[in-house]
């Protein structure tokens, strides 16, 4: 995946395209909950093909002119050009949270991830590169185990558990080892 380096130059061309255009574009900022736990009782190299397999299910899961950026660890920044707002920005972030759900064949293991995301919308939640992460990130933080994706400064309502068809607290069963995680839900 890109580095930070690009994931800046992007983030600032978008933004001048999106002001010369009258456009606003979106900053996903996404965290694999529970992911320490995963790497620390399957081993490191379990992690890195986990974190493979979503970075392949976010690049599938976004178009051709948007562009994921691994951070570093577990986070991933997914900028989308070009949205209708935050109904678009939440509707992909839905598409992706169900994309990572699946289960990720891993060797002998099934892993059945889950992740939070914030969303910061340009211009309304920041105009530079650096505020509409800061903000992206603020609200993954906010959106971490409170079932809801954040979208900026805006309050997403929590989903409850029967909304989503799973309990809030569930266990990751691999072949070898059980991981406690948590449900995420989706926006209604």
């Amino acid at each position: 995946l890109p580095n930070r380096a690009l994931l800046d130059d992007r983030l600032e061309l978008s933004i001048a395209l999106a002001d010369r255009h009258g456009g606003q574009l979106a900053v996903l900022f996404l965290d694999i909950d529970g992911f320490k736990g995963c790497n620390d009782s399957l081993g490191h190299a379990v992690g890195d093909r986990i974190l493979q397999s979503v970075a392949e299910r976010l690049r599938r899961g976004v178009r051709h002119s948007d562009t994921v950026f691994r951070l570093g660890g577990d986070e991933f920044i997914i900028v989308l050009t070009d949205t209708k707002g935050g109904t678009d920005a939440v509707a992909i972030a839905d598409k992706l949270l169900r994309s990572l759900e699946a289960p990720h064949g891993i060797g002998p293991h099934e892993l059945r991830l889950t992740a939070s995301i914030g969303i910061a919308l340009y211009p309304a939640n920041g105009t530079t590169a650096e505020s509409l992460i800061r903000n992206a990130d603020t609200a993954m933080y906010a959106a971490k185990g409170r079932l809801s994706v954040k979208l900026g400064r805006i309050k997403a309502r929590n989903v409850p558990h029967s909304a989503t068809g799973s309990h809030p607290s569930q266990t990751l069963k691999t072949s070898s080892s059980t991981v406690p995680v948590t449900k995420l839900g989706r926006l209604t």
